[in-house]
């Protein structure tokens, strides 16, 4: 499962993939530590995350690559 992650200050809006490129899911939550929380433990295992390159996005990049939740990258 691929998810890509387009983070703003108030709320990250995320779209879910399947290997056929087929969009499975898609939603949004707060850019908190808790939304962030919330999000990770949804993803399926060997879920990949990419994330904008932004300054908001560097903030989820960190959260969530140090919580060992996902693999990620910008």
């Amino acid at each position: 499962m691929y998810i890509g992650l387009d983070v703003h200050k108030k709320l990250s809006h995320y779209s879910m993939g399947d290997s056929k490129e087929t969009e499975v899911k898609k939603g949004r939550f707060p850019t908190t530590c808790e939304g962030l929380d919330e999000f990770a433990s949804k993803l399926p295992e060997g879920a990949k995350v990419a994330i904008e390159a932004s300054t908001s996005g560097i903030f989820a990049y960190e959260y969530l690559d140090e919580g060992g939740q996902a693999e990620v990258g910008v």
